[in-house]
């Protein structure tokens, strides 16, 4: 190109470019650059001849395809730089760092995992949501998170199967199911259930927080409470009287390993019954130890053959579920009350309380 000066010279607006630099097949310059394209200014600055990348004056893009496409790169004086694609940015690296604040006005989808190395903000939103964060699979809403009803955390599992937690103005804190308060915890620290609280076999309440515990003390787990009714027979040896139908069984309550019973029972024949009175049916075996016998309380008796001003006791063996008959009536204490002392209308009320294995 000749050195020189162009003065004073107008360029029709027809003309497709003031300077191209063209370049053949198989060349560095394959294909047309177009420099200073379109004498009236307004459309490019530089193009390529085939368009697939052309900077236009108009709103200062940089195109990609075409000067009419979706597809462009722009910035304004503000400092806002535009990315723009009719279908999709797609970013391929190995790694993506954003140093600064990401603002998503449309849907997030991420395939992988999500990891917050730091506090995720869930703000106010101008639009007004129902709930400030949610997350749903394609049927219904797993977990919301919203101050609607005092509620600030909701899984929901279709219909009305759901599970809220939330606060209440005294600072409690509520657990519900199926829109109806099952627990609930105190801003003082007592917690209320309006079901059964229910322990798993062999578990309980632990007092292990006690501070002084007595010197002996081998547990201070709460693990069992039992109530109900037994049977009971009178034996005298090893054969059982008959016993009147309504009048042969009793209640007992069981608090951890420590029974209460009590009844009142009442034969209407002897049967064969010889020897040694007992009743049978404890609900719970005595613990096999010599120190675990104890005693209980005959209240009334009625139909008895013993002499006037003895008195009747009973006491629980170890290793046994029978109630054992004793009659206060020989210079050393007691000895066993026998089926011959006994008549066929016999009756008792007897109760006590025994430690069971």
């Amino acid at each position: 190109m000749a050195d020189g000066t162009l003065t004073n010279t107008t360029i029709a607006s027809t003309y497709k470019s003031l300077l191209k630099v063209k370049g053949g097949a198989n060349t560095i310059l394959d294909g047309d650059i177009q420099i200073i394209e379109d004498g009236d200014g307004v459309d490019s600055v530089l193009g390529l001849a085939t368009d697939s990348a052309l900077i236009n004056g108009d709103g200062n893009r940089l195109y990609f395809y075409d000067a009419d496409g979706d597809e462009h790169i722009s910035a304004d004086a503000s400092g806002v730089l535009s990315i723009a694609a009719g279908a999709e940015i797609d970013l391929t690296a190995t790694a993506v760092d954003l140093n600064g604040t990401l603002d998503v006005s449309g849907t997030v989808s991420a395939s992988g995992a999500v990891t917050f190395l730091s506090t995720l903000d869930v703000g106010d939103r101008a639009d007004s949501p129902t709930y400030a964060f949610e997350v749903k699979s394609s049927n219904a809403s797993l977990m919301k998170v919203t101050d609607v009803n005092n509620t600030i955390f909701e899984i929901v599992r279709g219909g009305s199967n759901h599970i809220e937690i939330g606060t209440t103005t005294s600072h409690n804190l509520g657990f519900k199911t199926a829109g109806t308060e099952r627990m609930s915890i105190a801003s003082g620290g007592d917690v209320t259930f309006t079901g059964d609280l229910i322990m798993a076999d062999g578990k309980g309440i632990d007092f292990s927080a006690d501070a002084s515990p007595a010197a002996g003390m081998t547990a201070e787990i709460l693990d069992d409470y039992e109530e109900g009714t037994w049977d009971a027979a009178i034996y005298g040896g090893a054969n059982p009287m008959v016993m009147h139908g309504a009048l042969d069984e009793g209640y007992y309550t069981k608090i951890g390993n420590i029974v209460t019973f009590s009844g009142y029972f009442n034969s209407t024949s002897l049967g064969s019954a010889s020897g040694d009175v007992y009743i049978a049916g404890l609900p719970f075996t005595v613990v096999n130890n010599y120190s675990a016998r104890t005693a209980g309380v005959v209240g009334y008796g009625g139909g008895f053959n013993i002499t006037a001003g003895h008195t009747v006791s009973c006491y629980m063996g170890e290793n046994s579920t029978t109630v054992n008959f004793q009659i206060w009536n020989v210079t050393t204490g007691t000895s066993a009350m026998q089926a011959s002392e006994w008549t066929l209308d016999g009756l008792v009320f007897i109760s006590g309380i025994y430690r069971a294995a």
